[in-house]
């Protein structure tokens, strides 16, 4: 029995109902990297660091940290001292 078909039917399932999330929150942690850069002047380097950071100091993944908003994402960073 070959299943094959079956099986490329499941990933294709999976991969159209998982990769918009991906990319969604991709698109907001892209947005508030941003938003830190243009804000402090620092590099994406450093945007993405200040995010990590406050992700793992609060124990919230990113996507969640800034999905709040943007301008809730600045005012929950600069609460915990960055840029201050």
């Amino acid at each position: 029995m070959d299943l094959t078909a079956q099986l490329d039917r499941n990933r294709r399932e999976i991969l159209d109902d998982e990769v918009p999330e991906v990319v969604a929150a991709r698109a907001v942690i892209e947005q508030a990297k941003g938003i830190l850069m243009f804000v402090y002047w620092i590099s994406a380097e450093q945007a993405f660091g200040v995010l990590r950071w406050r992700s793992q100091d609060t124990n919230t993944r990113p996507h969640h940290l800034t999905h709040t908003g943007s301008s809730e994402v600045l005012t929950h960073l600069t609460r915990a001292g960055v840029g201050a």
